[in-house]
């Protein structure tokens, strides 16, 4: 399954979706111009504080992708110019 997840043009921000009977937590900080990922799966970590990189996996099977070319996804393009995508497909 792929499934864009929403996010917020905006620096900080912490969201949740589920995935089948999964619930995932998502925070997303800025710090030093780099964007950064906490993820939870039913209330346990799977990552802390992971860097996100254009085309790089956060955790399992969650990504950002840059859909206007191949740079590290910066706040203010999210949702637009970078997309999250969870893809279990693989």
């Amino acid at each position: 399954m792929i499934a864009e997840i929403t996010i917020s043009p905006i620096p900080n921000q912490t969201t949740s979706f589920s995935i089948g009977t999964d619930l995932i937590e998502l925070t997303l900080e800025t710090r030093l111009g780099n964007i950064f990922a906490t993820v939870k799966q039913n209330s346990e970590y799977l990552v802390c504080n992971r860097i996100c990189r254009n085309l790089t996996y956060i955790c399992r099977w969650l990504v950002f992708l840059d859909i206007e070319g191949n740079s590290d996804p910066q706040y203010s393009g999210l949702g637009s110019h970078y997309k999250l995508v969870w893809n279990d497909g693989i």
